[in-house]
This record gives structure tokens, C-alpha cells and sequence, in this order.
């Protein structure tokens, strides 16, 4: 890392961090701007660390769209109508401002319809894309190692957990592992609060957040986005919010599905009649024509 992690921890006391989270969380997000929540996190945010992770490349992630009730007797022929446009983004999203495109994508693709609240008598379009090359995406970790603990999976490979790399970071200096934790636990508690509709205002600090996390990358190694665990699904999963760039340097689409939910199942599941597209054209056409 290209900074002074414990020198940054130690310019700061408890009792700063504390007033300074307190402030956010006191703020009223009606009239807040997000700049403003911005300038007030970035001390804190700048005495915070973690490791970046990667996305086997072998993983598929998927990105489900809800039709419109005028698109629901047809199929969506273009990649535009299943990609994320500022023309049509009027509301502020977990990592997003109005009219700033995110690609979130999830690495299931049940997860992808709860994530966009899929319901029965629902027609959603499914894109499962794959990365180009052996291309990976490197993302800013929200809680994605705890997830994985509590289904005995491993991130990371070989390496030790990120808390463990962080403590060795702070020389094992209790005082910054507590200060540390403070600021790390209030991030994951701001990202992945759960915002319903009409709440979008609420969505004002985990943009600052978001925002201020992609900036960690450098030059040579750019962040291309944020993975944390499956707000809809209980964390049972992994959500990736990518820069459009990112997605579309690193990803590429393989495979395209119509769905019609008959049934919503007692796992979080769906039972739905479906048709898979026929081929998608390098110039973004999806063919559904004597699609399976």
C-alpha cells in the first residue's frame, strides 16, 4: 500500500472517529448533498485499508432486467435495453448518483432477480456475461470474507483473511486495530442497509462511500468496482457494482434468457417458463429466433 495506514490512525482519536460517523448518521439525507458527505468522510475513509480481491475468471456474473408492461408480450432484442442508462437512471441506487450508470451484477442468477424484486407475473430478461480473455475485475471487499466464512468458502487464495493482513499492517497495535474496526464496521453497516422504494435519500452516504473506496485504486491498478454480499438474498451471495468501463473492458455476454415467473418457492426461488436466445451478436442484436 502507497500510504502510511498507522500514521494515518494515529492522527486521529477515537473520539474524532466517533463524532465524525455520528454526523453522517445524524445528518438529514432529504436536503444532504452527497459532495458534502463526501468532504466529511474523507478523513476517516483515508485511515482506512483493505485488500482488493478478484473474481475468479471462470465465474459467470448475471444481470436480470424487469420488462415494462408494454415489454412484456415481446423480447428485448437489444444489450442497450439490458444495460444501465443515464437517460432512464432517475433515482439515486446503492452505488450510484441520478443518471450515473453502475453495472450491478450478481454471481447467481436467482439473486439477480431478488435483486431487482422480481415477483410472480413478472417477465424479466437474464444476461449472463464471462470474462474476456482471463480478464478478473479487481474490487474493494464490503464483508465479502465474512460471507464466504459462513459457507466455509475461501476469497483470496493463499493469502490470510484481510483482517489479519491489516492487524500485521498495524503492527498489531491494539489501539488502531480498534479504530480501524470502527471505521470498517461503519461502512458495512451504511452499504448494506436495506432501502426501500421511495427511500432512495438513504442511499446518499453508501454513494459517498462507494465513490471514495473506487478512488483507492492507482494509475497502474484502477479499482473497477465493489463486491458485497446479496442485500435481497440475505447475504447468501455476491453483488459486484462495476464502472461501465470495467464492465465492459473485463466482461463480455454469453447467453441471454426470457423468463415468466408462475411461482414464487419457499427457498427464495422461482419456478418460471423460460426461452434462452439464440446467439448475441457482436454488434449488441440478440437473436431469439428458433432460441431453445
Amino acid at each position: 500500500m502507497s500510504f502510511d495506514l498507522k500514521a494515518n490512525l494515529s492522527k486521529l482519536d477515537e473520539q474524532t472517529i466517533r463524532d465524525c460517523l455520528e454526523s453522517i448518521k445524524a445528518t438529514d439525507l432529504k436536503t444532504a448533498r452527497i459532495d458534502e458527505l463526501k468532504r466529511m468522510l474523507m478523513r476517516v475513509i483515508e485511515a482506512y485499508a483493505t485488500y482488493p480481491v478478484e473474481i475468479e475468471n471462470l465465474e459467470a456474473v448475471f444481470r436480470a432486467v424487469k420488462h415494462t408492461e408494454a415489454e412484456k408480450g415481446q423480447y428485448l432484442t437489444d444489450l442497450k435495453r439490458l444495460y444501465p442508462h443515464r437517460d432512464f437512471l432517475k433515482r439515486l441506487g446503492r452505488a450510484n448518483r441520478e443518471r450515473q450508470p453502475i453495472f450491478y451484477l450478481s454471481v447467481d442468477d436467482g439473486v439477480a432477480l431478488n435483486e431487482i424484486k422480481a415477483a410472480v407475473g413478472d417477465v424479466c430478461t437474464i444476461l449472463e456475461c464471462r470474462a474476456r480473455n482471463n480478464a478478473t475485475p479487481l474490487l474493494m471487499p464490503i464483508r465479502i470474507h465474512e460471507m464466504a466464512r459462513k459457507h466455509n468458502a475461501r476469497i483470496g487464495g493463499d493469502f490470510p483473511e484481510p483482517a489479519i493482513r491489516i492487524e500485521e499492517l498495524l503492527e498489531n497495535d491494539p489501539e488502531c486495530i480498534r479504530k480501524h474496526k470502527m471505521i470498517e464496521d461503519f461502512i458495512a453497516e451504511e452499504f448494506l442497509k436495506v432501502v426501500d422504494e421511495g427511500q432512495e435519500d438513504l442511499y446518499k452516504p453508501t454513494i459517498a462511500i462507494a465513490e471514495l473506496l473506487l478512488n483507492f485504486g492507482t494509475d497502474e491498478q484502477p479499482i473497477d468496482g465493489i463486491a458485497y454480499p446479496s442485500i435481497a438474498c440475505e447475504g447468501i451471495n455476491a453483488n459486484l457494482a462495476l464502472l461501465p468501463e470495467a464492465f465492459h473492458r473485463i466482461y463480455e455476454p454469453v447467453a441471454c434468457r426470457v423468463i415468466r415467473i408462475v411461482e414464487a418457492l419457499p427457498d427464495q426461488g422461482f419456478r418460471y417458463d423460460e426461452k434462452t436466445a439464440r446467439h448475441i451478436s457482436d454488434n449488441g442484436r440478440i437473436d431469439w429466433a428458433n432460441g431453445k
